[in-house]
């Protein structure tokens, strides 16, 4: 099933290079691999196999080459009539809801403190103390404890109840099925994942990452502070280095400016700028000559993204420009379907 994952992610039918393809599902954090991820509209995935070894990766792709479901290019490969049969119904989108690239590094930590936190209330319910706790972490258990102190003297244990079911009621009613048998509390005990699907574990990886994202994402969307209480860690602001660099950049200063204020190149500033413009389909900074641009007009995605800079000698050393040129073709081709 992994390969038929993997052939998944050429679904876009357009020539790609498979070993970005690896650095983006591996996590790898240059802006390359970020631009890669928004070329064939797959961002959302960035990291979701950061322990996946190359020599697994080769060997998957060399065997769907082998089997006909992808043709080689040079360095691209592209996906067969073969491939697309092969796939069936199967796709990407089957799993919608996934957004690693937001929830990812705190995924996990979210649903460890959920599940420790259902059961220790459900416990303190029936007045029972005797049980094995679900963490042995000593931080959870430090996080945990002092936020049910806070929440057992203000009353609030109820209200932790009513928030949870009420996130639970807004998921489509399979997941909130899929979830909810996760939970343990007193003579409830709730099953791992794996035990929740008879399907292959890459698929029954991607169902768990698809419910922890759409219940994250409903959480962040309502007013829930017993959750937020104890979820705060997970969303304490840390200096952000792109954010600082976006808000100057609103304020009306220069690249060059910026990079003089912050004490770094001028291409760190214009990569916090492209990485804004890949998240941000209405951020636009045109310092491209808009004949050009108009110019380029009526192509196809995959044309503009094998648009070669050494090709536009009216760019000079000015690549920043030349990729915001880039990035804009392709965002007018999906904004206007």
């Amino acid at each position: 099933m992994f390969s038929k994952i993997i052939l998944a992610f050429f679904l876009h039918n357009l020539k790609a290079r498979p070993s970005s393809l690896y650095h983006l599902l591996k996590g790898e954090s240059s802006i390359y691999t970020k631009v890669y991820g928004f070329f064939y509209d797959i961002r959302r995935f960035i990291g979701i196999f950061p322990k996946l070894s190359k020599e697994t990766y080769e060997k998957t792709i060399a065997d769907l080459v082998k089997k006909n479901y992808l043709e080689e290019f040079e360095n691209e490969v592209r996906i067969t009539t073969k491939g697309l049969e092969y796939l069936d119904d199967f796709s990407l989108e089957n799993f919608a809801r996934i957004d690693n690239v937001k929830y990812g590094r705190m995924d996990q930590a979210f649903y460890r403190y959920l599940l420790f936190a259902i059961q220790v209330v459900s416990y303190a319910s029936y007045h029972e103390k005797e049980y094995i706790p679900l963490e042995n972490s000593p931080f959870y258990k430090a996080t945990l404890k002092k936020w049910f102190h806070q929440m057992k003297q203000q009353n609030l244990l109820l209200t932790f109840v009513t928030e949870l079911t009420d996130i639970l009621s807004q998921l489509p009613q399979e997941t909130s099925d899929y979830l909810a048998r996760q939970f343990s509390g007193y003579q409830v005990y709730g099953k791992i994942y794996h035990q929740l699907s008879e399907n292959d574990k890459y698929i029954q990886f991607f169902e768990q990452k698809e419910a922890l994202h759409t219940f994250i994402a409903t959480f962040e969307k309502g007013n829930y502070p017993c959750l937020a209480l104890l979820l705060e860690k997970l969303y304490q602001k840390k200096g952000n280095t792109y954010q600082q660099t976006w808000d100057l950049f609103d304020e009306g200063q220069s690249i060059e400016e910026i990079a003089r204020m912050k004490q770094v190149k001028a291409q760190t500033i214009e990569s916090h700028l492209i990485h804004r413009a890949l998240i941000d389909e209405n951020f636009v900074v045109k310092s491209y000559p808009n004949t050009l641009f108009q110019s380029l007009k009526g192509q196809t995605i995959e044309e503009y993204i094998h648009l070669q800079f050494k090709d536009f000698p009216e760019f000079k050393e000015d690549f920043f420009s030349f990729r915001m040129m880039q990035l804009d073709l392709i965002k007018e081709i999906r904004k206007n379907g």
